[in-house]
């Protein structure tokens, strides 16, 4: 396997190439302090596996990881930075692997170890049009763009039945959680309603209106129709779990409930 390491500290470059250095099954390592010049490589040579540092001049390690992502689309690519704040955004790039300087050997053997399970086995391409986002604050992606709902509390209703995974939801809780301790009236009955109508429109305008199953008085949605951060850390994915940082839809009292997962 051919890796390369993009650092703009020449003494994390040194580090990190010991430790690859030291695996038998990479066959070269060629190490750049230039984002710039590490493209220019790219085009010209196939490379399996690449290491980038994240804050770097002229051009940072997300942005490099974009344009990989468009030139070697079959590379892996593992982030080690000092910084766990990018890991995020980072699970939305479909990188492989987020490590924290100063990364170990056994690190390093762990993320190789994936790279050529994802050579031998890759994964299918997700056709979900929707993206969700449950670590940090919630939200809604639709083609990369956030979602746009009628009512606030449109977004709430969909993070709850996000939260239950599939599992079907009475009319009942969900005005109970969506307005805690208030009583549930008749406007806030018709408020719900057109709620539900939000989320229809949205799911149908992104291309997705069979993600939401509407029952006679109660609601679920389908989880395998949904790219979603928390459904892949429970699948075991290693960015989503490297993504999540303590914290789950932080923007709703009621998802302290769920911390007891993580």
């Amino acid at each position: 396997m051919r890796a390369i390491i993009v650092d703009d500290e020449q003494m994390a470059i040194e580090n990190l190439r010991l430790k690859i250095s030291g695996d038998d099954r990479i066959t070269e390592v060629e190490t750049f302090r230039s984002p710039l010049k590490a493209m220019d490589y790219l085009r010209e040579n196939d490379v399996d596996i690449a290491f980038l540092d994240i804050n770097m001049p002229v051009m940072d390690g997300l942005t490099m990881a974009k344009g990989m992502k468009e030139i070697r689309p079959d590379c892996s690519i593992v982030f080690v930075t000092g910084y766990s704040e990018y890991s995020v955004e980072a699970y939305r790039l479909h990188v492989s692997g987020y490590l924290m300087k100063p990364a170990s050997a056994e690190d390093i053997k762990n993320e190789i170890d994936f790279a050529i399970s994802r050579k031998k086995n890759p994964a299918p391409v997700s056709e979900a049009p929707l993206r969700v986002q449950c670590f940090g604050n919630f939200e809604v992606f639709v083609s990369g763009v956030p979602a746009k709902f009628k009512y606030t509390k449109t977004k709430e209703l969909f993070a709850y039945l996000i939260c239950a995974k599939g599992k079907t939801i009475s009319n009942d809780e969900l005005c109970s959680v969506l307005w805690e301790e208030e009583e549930i009236n008749l406007s806030k009955k018709s408020y719900f309603r057109n709620m539900i109508s939000d989320l229809q429109t949205m799911l149908k305008d992104a291309g997705a209106p069979d993600v939401l199953i509407k029952q006679r008085s109660a609601l679920s949605i389908v989880p395998d129709k949904i790219e979603c951060d928390y459904f892949s850390w429970l699948q075991g994915d290693p960015i989503a779990i490297n993504a999540y940082r303590g914290e789950f839809m932080i923007q709703y009292s009621w998802s302290e409930f769920s911390l007891g997962e993580f």
